[in-house]
């Protein structure tokens, strides 16, 4: 890759320069823990075979990702990859199957999503000793859900996860007849006694309503303002996950939030999380020029990273670690509508691992 350049017939003399490095790893930042988030495109253990809507938690729905087992490997390949190079002790995941199917809770987890991808990042890095955060005490009725890993070695989990349960998350209302689902799962943790002064801290893995759908059914369409489907649904989103964030942090030395919110930095979702006064920590350590996703050709993010005023105490940095939006898809793991020559461009590294930029924060809990 990079070898080869088009040259232009009309400035014979020009050569190409690189502007955009491809990154080895991510920026460094200041801080013994680091915290990332990452939306893992649809990581699906039950695959895609265009016949069988099997999945969701209602084993009815259609799946997602991969189409093959071989997709699949090469997937979980990436994805592993993509998660090792963070170097992060917590990570927030998005877009991961939802696959908590009543009859399995207790039983047959084989094919659960989030064991199969810790038990692959134990087998890469045994080292870092990954652990799911576990059961919640509410799951949504959408395909995908939002969970969380962590490296025991460096942070101790305090309490079970708790998803928040909102009519703005729920889609079995008669009121939601669009999936909204999602909700927001929030972690407490401790540092571990060698990373800071084991301070609680309250992690929130977030996925708001997508634009690409419509929401015209429930009154909230595409006005044409430039934030597309479903803005007054993520707004409403906002708004609840404001009240979650408020009960959290009674029991938290702070809370970091973070996840695809499906909204640009001037959106009002996000205003509205800033209203709240939460801090945008994309904004503060990246500024404007941030971006974490690519779409027709245009830069932003979706993913985001904000904090409560207690929390912004422990907050050292951030970074986006560019590993995914500025790559092709022609990289990623999909074998479908590729000729052989394009298929042989895969590696099983974390380029091109998803379709989103994972972000990483660095904290200082102090001694």
């Amino acid at each position: 890759m990079g070898l080869w350049t088009v040259p232009d017939p009309a400035h014979p003399g020009c050569r190409s320069r690189g502007a955009n490095p491809r990154p080895t790893a991510p920026d460094p930042i200041p801080g013994e823990l680091r915290v990332a988030t990452f939306n893992v495109l649809n990581f699906f253990t039950h695959l895609d075979d265009g016949v069988n809507d099997i999945c969701g938690p209602t084993a009815d729905l259609e799946c997602r990702g991969a189409d093959t087992p071989e997709e699949l490997q090469r997937q979980l390949d990436k994805l592993v990859a993509g998660i090792v190079a963070l170097d992060a002790d917590v990570v927030a995941v998005q877009e991961i199957e939802n696959d908590i199917h009543p009859a399995e809770v207790d039983g047959n987890r084989a094919h659960d999503p989030i064991l199969t991808l810790v038990e692959a990042l134990n087998q890469v890095d045994p080292e870092a000793a990954w652990a799911w955060a576990g059961e919640t005490n509410h799951y949504n009725d959408y395909p995908v859900r939002n969970e969380i890993i962590y490296r025991t070695g460096a942070v101790e989990p305090v309490g079970a996860p708790v998803a928040l349960q909102h009519p703005a998350f729920d889609s079995s209302r008669p009121e939601n007849p669009e999936p909204v689902g999602r909700p927001p799962l929030a972690q407490t943790f401790r540092p571990m006694v060698d990373r800071g002064s084991r301070q609680p801290f309250t992690v929130v893995a977030n996925h708001f309503k997508s634009k690409g759908s419509s929401c015209a059914s429930i009154g909230d369409p595409d006005t044409g303002d430039g934030q597309a489907n479903c803005n007054l649904t993520r707004v409403a989103q906002a708004e609840a996950l404001l009240d979650f964030v408020a009960e959290l942090e009674q029991d938290s030395s702070g809370v970091l939030v973070v996840g695809d919110l499906n909204s640009y930095r001037l959106e009002d979702p996000i205003r509205t999380l800033e209203d709240g006064e939460l801090t945008n920590l994309v904004e503060l350590f990246e500024g404007s020029e941030a971006y974490s996703f690519v779409f027709d050709g245009q830069l932003g993010y979706l993913d985001t990273a904000l904090s409560t005023r207690s929390m912004l105490n422990w907050v050292e940095g951030l970074t986006v670690f560019h590993i995914n939006a500025d790559e092709p898809d022609i990289l990623d793991y999909d074998m479908s509508f590729k000729m052989d020559a394009q298929d042989a461009l895969y590696e099983p590294e974390a380029y091109r691992s998803s379709d989103h930029d994972p972000i990483i924060i660095g904290l200082e809990f102090g001694g």
